[in-house]
């Protein structure tokens, strides 16, 4: 993937000076080659052009950045060497274009933002781009829409503290924005509605699950009332690989049989457990005959010993069915 600091170094190459790319407000994204040029005086226009910085220095080349959003920053570059390459100036130009899916009109103010008392609900965003760009993207795509309550990135994702009524609604626009922006996928995942500081830490890590299973359903807004039961079984999944724990359960010798025997032992017991038990609604899931049926529940419970008329059996080899398929 090409990144910022890798345009930068290209036309530091290509210039044989400095190079970088700005943001809005003057901010370094990324440089190469020495000391960064200062953004131009005036806002650059598009197209690349020679130019004199803010700060008095010849800067050779600078170019601005304009993005869905408005104006996102520039690439300027000082050359060293004259006269300029002949390709120094296209170069450049195309740059700018590259750099807008990584430059936003937004820069995330100092300081940590206060934590509201009253309810709020946390939206975790993930996309296959580097977190802050995805901040930065999500931040000002929110922020025209009102602003959240407050913002963060942790574990590569973004994350926005916001409004509970209107939360979902919002990060539906916030993600197609980021998307004409960044130009990759971006996913929301709208977590529990929370109250202060104590609870921020539990939540965000629910909503960090939403969005996970909500990227693996293809939803590109997944709230946590719509994916809750899968929610629940990778934070199991996640604890059992976090805490090392080896499941003691029953599916290894049905495995075993079925890729020994080709038999079909554990779709049978998952189909029977889904039905809740009902051996006629199984077998229609499957398409077995309910006779069939039967006789495959008596082999099940012959090469596993799993008593299927006790609640916390079932319970327990369905827990390891699901989790085996999280």
């Amino acid at each position: 993937m090409t990144t910022p600091s890798a345009i930068a170094g290209a036309l530091a190459a290509l210039t044989g000076g400095a190079a970088a790319l700005l943001d809005a407000d003057g901010g370094v994204v990324a440089s190469a080659g020495g000391p960064v040029p200062c953004l131009p005086g005036r806002r650059a226009a598009g197209a690349a052009v020679e130019a004199v910085d803010a700060c008095g220095r010849p800067v050779r080349i600078a170019a601005g950045v304009h993005g869905p959003l408005g104006y996102a920053g520039a690439v300027v570059a000082l050359a060293t060497t004259a006269p300029l390459p002949a390709d120094a100036l296209p170069a450049v130009a195309e740059a700018a274009e590259v750099a807008a899916r990584y430059l936003t009109p937004y820069r995330e103010p100092a300081g940590e933002p206060a934590v509201p008392e009253a309810p709020y609900v946390v939206v975790a965003f993930a996309a296959d781009v580097e977190p802050l760009l995805l901040a930065a993207a999500v931040r000002t795509a929110w922020s025209a829409r009102g602003g959240p309550v407050g913002s963060a990135v942790a574990d590569g994702q973004a994350y926005v503290l916001a409004e509970p009524a209107t939360a979902a609604r919002t990060a539906e626009s916030v993600v197609a924005d980021a998307e004409r922006v960044l130009r990759v996928a971006v996913h929301a995942g709208v977590g529990p509605v929370v109250e202060g500081a104590a609870a921020l830490p539990d939540a965000r890590l629910v909503a960090a699950r939403v969005v996970r299973v909500g990227r693996e359903r293809g939803d590109r807004v997944a709230r946590l009332d719509g994916v809750r039961p899968d929610v629940l079984l990778l934070a199991l999944g996640e604890a059992v690989t976090e805490q090392r724990v080896a499941l003691p359960g029953v599916l290894a010798p049905l495995r075993a049989h079925d890729e020994a025997h080709q038999t079909e032992y554990v779709r049978t017991l998952g189909a029977y457990l889904d039905a809740f038990g009902d051996v006629t609604a199984a077998a229609e899931r499957i398409r077995v005959h309910p006779r069939t049926f039967r006789h495959r529940l008596r082999r099940i419970g012959e090469l596993s010993a799993i008593r299927l008329d006790d609640p916390d059996e079932r319970l327990a080899a369905h827990l390891e069915l699901r989790l085996g398929d999280a």
